[in-house]
């Protein structure tokens, strides 16, 4: 409030041409930091639905089952205002503006989050339970599948490897969730 920009705000600009706000495109520190948003290391860290970090809750963020609750939990732009009575300036000099014109951090959300979780637990449980041989032989025949069809397609991103280690402890393969390690692109391109 105050800027140059904030001043011209609801003025015409450009021979009469104007701008519509629809979407707020933003890493996370800025979501939380600037317009503050839940941080995405809080135990309830998403502003679209009520996700938590709780072990076992049907609601846990990483529950991705058919029926999992969050799906039909999300949050109205009018349930999130009334939670939300003191955010930022700008939802509230905009009403249309709300939780969901604010596009979730692809590259920590999706790539960096989701799809190393998804990745990781396919691989495990092709490698320990699906494909015949023992897990470490199973990778290799995974890791040369991968490998062809990354040449095959021409992929811009690539793992130079992939052992069982790379999303999960191969002497205590359940003792945590299987996530794939590496770079947002490299998932992204897998």
């Amino acid at each position: 409030q105050g800027s140059a920009e904030w001043k011209c705000s609801g003025t015409f600009l450009a021979g009469g041409y104007f701008g519509v706000l629809w979407l707020l495109k933003v890493d996370l520190d800025w979501r939380t930091k600037t317009l503050g948003l839940r941080h995405y290391a809080a135990h309830h860290m998403c502003d679209l639905c009520e996700a938590n970090r709780e072990e076992g809750s049907p609601m846990r963020w990483n529950n991705f089952r058919m029926d999992a609750p969050w799906k039909a939990a999300l949050l109205t732009k009018s349930q999130w205002k009334l939670m939300n009575p003191n955010c930022h300036w700008l939802f509230r000099a905009f009403d249309f503006l709300s939780n969901q014109n604010v596009e979730p951090d692809i590259l920590h959300v999706m790539h960096l989050g989701t799809t190393q979780n998804l990745l990781g637990s396919a691989m495990w449980a092709l490698c320990f339970l699906h494909m015949p041989k023992l897990p470490a032989a199973n990778m290799d025949d995974l890791w040369a599948h991968i490998s062809a069809y990354y040449k095959e397609n021409g992929t811009e991103t690539v793992y130079a490897s992939l052992p069982i280690s790379s999303f999960c402890d191969q002497s205590s393969p359940r003792a945590d969730f299987p996530k794939l390690k590496g770079k947002g692109a490299e998932a992204k391109d897998l």
